[in-house]
């Protein structure tokens, strides 16, 4: 339902591996129509979700799957969204 890439860059633009954090871009793309057989509620889940692979850099460490979406799902709540992301959890098994 949505997605987030990272892409390292440099000052002249040459992608390779990033020399700090300030030289990459995070894009989140949305899947809208996955999005629009969801609830408003769990919409917002997706979003968070999303945000939360972005504020985790995950491009710092990268690790397995299904751990970096148990750490995002994890971050998601601690923000205060999990209803929403229970909702999210209970619509996705029908999608």
């Amino acid at each position: 339902m949505g997605l987030t890439t990272y892409s390292p860059t440099d000052p002249d633009g040459w992608r390779g591996p990033p020399s700090s954090v300030t030289d990459a871009t995070q894009t989140i793309t949305f899947y809208t129509d996955m999005l629009y057989q969801l609830s408003d509620e769990a919409v917002i889940a997706v979003i968070a979700h999303e945000l939360a692979h972005v504020w985790l850099n995950e491009h710092v460490r990268p690790e397995e799957s299904k751990k970096r979406e148990r750490e995002a799902d994890e971050l998601v709540s601690r923000w205060g969204f999990a209803r929403e992301l229970r909702a999210l959890d209970h619509e996705a098994e029908s999608l």
